[in-house]
């Protein structure tokens, strides 16, 4: 039959969580929501999400979410089915009045039965999560090498400005991104044991998702350059902590993008930039950020580890958005070029505003798949990339008021 079949599962998974989540966004889009198709996308994946996992669904339908997105069903059921029977079993000796050892020995009798079957429906159990955590990589894959383009200059003119840009910049736009990373990394990562109860791997892992920042595709080259480093330290800490087949597969999308856009005609490169960011920003986007939301189960999140999940929506709410930002600021009015200085905000609204909630999300799932990030702190780090993108006009209008005031000053 289909239903037993991992690929058919894995295309009715994607149906299911594509469709809605991709109409949410445009109707999101329609109505105008700040941050425009970025916005749009990562609020409807998150939406769509969140009502198809454990919370909603697996509430309201809870046959139909187990079998798309928990597995072992017949395992389950055949476990049920044992332990009904054990029970009745348990109730008639216990209605016969045996004594406490015949009690005992039974229950060991029991539990010698549901063996087999436990260690059959765990191994069901993670051969779904493997093959939905691989299909998370897959699409994450995907998403990088349909955005790749924008990392690339599309024309031989701008190509070379960035590579005379990289040659005069000098320490300074280099320090500067440095900087920048370990000074949004660092808090995070010593608060996470302390208030949050993380182990210290799973803190640098919420660290790199709240703090690292995108490649900036701007027109000045400094911001690129401090924006490319601070993103590649964010990789290499990733690869270091949390490598494995995942991080492997999201990491080759990148790369084959990257070749791709290298490889082709600098006209035909703006015609596929369009595109690819078209089909990015209205079905890849919104599916990946589906793909993790489903996963969260709030009441259990808050039931399990109440402390850990609020710290971690407090940490993605504010620092994921203007912590950032102000290191980011700090950063480059301590290392940046001396004549940038004076508009260290407007400058370091560029890496949190170049699509830093697609690395947060690429991160994220990474380490999720990786065992490294939890499941009850993966709503605070979703919830940081929804707000990123959504207050972007915010930081653009707000950079240049800032910095006119410190010139005041």
């Amino acid at each position: 039959m289909p239903w037993h079949d991992p690929w058919f599962l894995a295309l009715v998974q994607i149906i299911a969580l594509l469709v809605p989540a991709a109409f949410l966004a445009w109707l999101l889009r329609c109505a105008g929501v700040p941050g425009r198709a970025p916005a749009a996308a990562i609020v409807a994946g998150i939406t769509i999400g969140l009502l198809a996992g454990p919370g909603v669904a697996g509430r309201a339908w809870p046959r139909i979410h187990e079998r798309l997105f928990l597995g072992a069903v017949e395992e389950s059921r055949e476990l049920a089915s044992l332990r009904s029977t054990q029970l009745n079993e348990s109730a008639a000796l216990l209605a016969a009045g045996v004594t406490d050892a015949a009690i005992s020995e039974q229950a060991l009798a029991h539990a010698d039965q549901r063996r087999p079957l436990e260690e059959s429906r765990r191994r069901a159990l993670d051969a779904h999560r493997f093959r939905f955590d691989l299909l998370s990589h897959v699409v994450l894959a995907l998403h990088l090498f349909l955005i790749a383009p924008t990392m690339v200059p599309s024309t031989e003119r701008s190509l070379r400005r960035r590579a005379a840009a990289l040659i005069g910049a000098g320490p300074g736009a280099i320090g500067a991104g440095a900087l920048a990373f370990v000074l949004s990394c660092l808090p995070i990562a010593l608060i996470g044991p302390a208030l949050a109860g993380l182990s210290w791997p799973a803190s640098i892992a919420l660290a790199l998702v709240t703090g690292a920042p995108a490649v900036v595709a701007a027109v000045r080259p400094a911001p690129y350059i401090a924006g490319a480093f601070a993103m590649a330290l964010a990789l290499a800490a990733a690869l270091i902590i949390a490598w494995g087949p995942g991080l492997t597969i999201t990491a080759g999308g990148l790369f084959l993008g990257l070749l791709a856009s290298l490889g082709l005609d600098s006209r035909f490169t703006r015609r596929w930039r369009h595109l690819a960011l078209a089909i990015a920003m209205r079905l890849s986007l919104p599916l990946l950020t589906a793909l993790a939301a489903v996963r969260i189960d709030l009441h259990g999140s808050l039931a399990a580890a109440p402390w850990a999940f609020w710290t971690s929506v407090a940490l993605g709410l504010i620092w994921a958005s203007d912590g950032r930002w102000f290191c980011w600021m700090l950063a480059w009015r301590w290392l940046g070029p001396p004549q940038d200085r004076a508009r260290a905000w407007s400058l370091a609204a560029m890496p949190v505003n170049a699509g830093a909630a697609t690395l947060s999300i690429a991160l994220a799932l990474a380490f999720l798949g990786s065992g490294l990030f939890e499941v009850h702190i993966l709503p605070g780090a979703l919830l940081g990339a929804g707000v990123v993108e959504l207050t972007t006009g915010a930081r653009t209008w707000l950079a240049p008021y800032l910095d006119h005031r410190r010139s005041i000053t």
